[in-house]
């Protein structure tokens, strides 16, 4: 029993770092020309989130593709199933944060405290970055692949007269209303 629980919780972790690295790639390979070029353009041109479901719900098939691949391989060669079900759970709770921050970023980064001194994904679009920031719950890939390009002034793009809403109280569906002054 230890020892599954144990492997559970390291499936979790497991699967919510290689979310981030996904999360990370995947963007990265959509300024490349890559995959999803026309539909991720379409996203900078409108610079607004599509609410946390709507979200949530595309970034679930990369993470659903993601498990149908590895989760069989880490069944047979862990030890236990353990291992296999929290690697699905880690890479859906990942998915489930990531959509949350990318639209909290949209419509308020300060929402995002542990990326307060660059809220990545916010300063990408507010900067027009396409070689910078590609995470977007995290900054860990962009330190470590040299593409994270801090901006200190971030705070004075938001519209100074905004009220910080409550973390539940961005768009889950598809209404979005950003803080932002676009300037």
């Amino acid at each position: 029993m230890v020892l599954s629980c144990s492997m559970l919780f390291l499936g979790i972790a497991t699967g919510f770092v290689l979310g981030t690295f996904g999360e990370y790639w995947i963007h990265r390979a959509m300024h490349g020309g890559l995959i999803l070029t026309a539909d991720h353009g379409e996203h900078h041109r409108e610079g607004i989130g599509h609410g946390v479901l709507r979200e949530f719900r595309s970034y679930s098939v990369g993470t659903l593709i993601i498990a149908v691949l590895v989760a069989p391989i880490v069944w047979v060669y862990g030890t236990t199933g353990a291992l296999a079900i929290g690697l699905i759970c880690g890479l859906l709770a990942h998915a489930m944060l990531a959509a949350w921050c990318h639209q909290a970023q949209h419509e308020d980064p300060r929402l995002v405290p542990w990326l307060s001194a660059t809220p990545v994904h916010f300063v990408h679009h507010a900067l027009a970055q396409s070689r910078h920031n590609f995470g977007i719950s995290v900054d860990w890939w962009d330190r470590l692949f040299g593409t994270y390009k801090p901006e200190p002034n971030w705070r004075s793009r938001l519209d100074p007269g905004a009220r910080q809403p409550r973390w539940w109280q961005i768009d889950w569906l598809d209404r979005p209303d950003p803080v932002m002054t676009h300037r």
